[in-house]
């Protein structure tokens, strides 16, 4: 098994957080709180 490392970013708004791998087009999420975005990346 192969494991690789992508840069993730996180960005709060209003609503919660947005996270984002900009290495992978489309690849993207949302959670209402910073762990939550960060598990569903």
């Amino acid at each position: 098994m192969s494991n690789y490392r992508f840069s993730v970013t996180l960005e709060r708004d209003r609503e919660g957080y947005f996270a984002f791998c900009p290495e992978l087009q489309g690849c993207y999420t949302q959670g209402a709180t910073y762990e939550e975005s960060l598990l569903n990346i």
